[in-house]
């Protein structure tokens, strides 16, 4: 195998080069700001073990937003404090949603390859930290700070993927991305309920540990010595108000919708209509502020948290709110499929993660149908409402089961449906947006 075979050669670069977003790979600058190819090439196998360590960060990061889903009744039986029990699975998320965007942010002051490494420094130890809790509160603790891990090795997979991979392979790896993410959800309770009860619950935070600890230490020496994907921003030049909104924004609007979920407070309550009106304030103050710093001049060395540019691109926004939309979808099945069958069907933990076989495997099925059909040519808008329209059937036919003990033989087929919509969806909307973003290369 010669050189050319065995390294990823940047092109030369002229006047008549293609646009910045069909630049090779890596990057270490942004437009307007001394764009350069990275004159190292990256070797395939390099490339390769980058690519499936940061698939496999994500993997547990977004695992752990459902695997406590079948464990719950675990916990509290072990600690008490049935109604604090949900909260395992809230920090996280909080933490999650919270830093994801600032992780982003910092990691154009730190570079890509500290943050990336630190994150999963952070989740692996707060990981560890979970399993070894000695009470309710603790664990609560322990598995916010995991979630700020969790939040930097997804924000880190988002932005180095496109950033380091061929142009013809982003498509693919595009799509990689949607079903990774869709079937790290949906495993979560089956591998939550199995360790739960052939194990120990604790065993689903040291999993982390033992699993994570090996792309960790790879990434520390595969990653190339100078790899970020942007040359390091001055910290004076962070958008610190859009972050800070942003967090205030989602953190907000997820946990009143959670704590009205568990009749902690009524829709109509004060507390919800506060709660509400603070997080919908802090959404249009956000969007003023990037808009506002894309029309004056001498606001013009932030870089704006979400530029205006792109909350103005139809096509994103769409895909941004259908891929919301579709993880709505996603979470209400994966949290109340299992605890529908511990209540309703009194299923055990492995018999109620085993009923998510179907949505999972439809998942997967889905994600590889909506990626290859949209790969080679830009079909997203048909493969988006068609995996809508088995969205809607299929959670329209779940609502309709009985409330029998026993599980009927048509639920299958129902979760099946479900699945496969939830896939498409997921691999289609990340396809979308990844081709979107490359026309913004400062962004992506």
């Amino acid at each position: 195998m010669n050189k050319v075979d065995s390294k990823i050669e940047p092109k030369e670069i002229s006047s008549k080069s293609p646009p910045v977003s069909e630049a090779p790979f890596p990057l270490t600058g942004e437009p307007g700001e001394d764009l350069e190819p990275n004159r190292e090439p990256i070797a395939k196998w390099r490339l390769v073990t980058i690519l499936v360590c940061i698939g496999g960060g994500l993997f547990l990061s977004f695992m752990d937003t459902t695997v406590v889903a079948t464990m719950l009744a675990s916990v509290s039986d072990e600690f008490g404090g049935f109604k604090l029990a949900p909260w395992v699975l809230l920090s996280y998320t909080l933490s999650y949603l919270g830093c994801t965007v600032l992780i982003a942010q910092l990691s154009d002051a730190l570079g890509r390859k500290p943050v990336l490494i630190w994150s999963f420094v952070i989740f692996l130890a707060a990981s560890i930290a979970c399993g070894a809790a000695s009470t309710l509160d603790q664990l609560i603790g322990f598995r916010a700070a995991q979630g700020v891990g969790g939040a930097g090795l997804y924000a880190m997979t988002m932005i180095i993927y496109p950033k380091i991979s061929p142009p013809n392979l982003i498509p693919m790896l595009s799509s990689i991305l949607g079903m990774i993410v869709a079937l790290a959800g949906v495993s979560g309770p089956v591998i939550g309920g199995l360790l739960a009860t052939y194990a120990d619950w604790r065993w689903a935070f040291w999993m982390n540990g033992l699993i994570g600890i090996i792309p960790s230490i790879v990434l520390c020496f595969a990653c190339p010595k100078h790899f970020r994907a942007f040359k390091k921003v001055p910290f004076k030049h962070l958008d610190y108000l859009g972050a800070l909104l942003l967090m205030i924004a989602t953190v907000l609007l997820v946990f009143i919708i959670n704590q009205v979920t568990v009749r902690e407070y009524a829709w109509t309550s004060p507390q919800t209509i506060a709660v509400l009106a603070l997080s919908g304030s802090a959404w249009f103050i956000l969007v003023w502020w990037q808009w506002h710093l894309s029309r004056t001049p001498s606001l013009g060395h932030i870089r704006a948290q979400t530029p205006w540019r792109l909350l103005s691109h139809r096509v994103l926004m769409s895909s941004v709110m259908s891929t919301i939309l579709t993880g709505f979808v996603m979470y209400v099945a994966i949290v109340n499929i299992p605890m529908r069958a511990q209540i309703v069907n009194l299923y055990d933990e492995v018999k109620s993660g085993v009923l998510l076989l179907p949505l999972m495997g439809a998942t997967a099925v889905g994600s590889t149908v909506g990626g290859a059909f949209s790969s080679k040519q830009n079909r997203t808008f048909w493969t988006l409402n068609a995996a809508s329209i088995f969205m809607l059937v299929g959670c329209g036919i779940m609502s309709i089961l009985p409330d029998t003990v026993k599980v009927t033989a048509k639920q299958w087929g129902f979760e099946a449906v479900l699945g496969f919509g939830i896939g498409m969806n997921l691999s289609t909307a990340t396809l979308e947006e990844s081709a979107v973003l490359n026309d913004f290369p400062s962004m992506a």
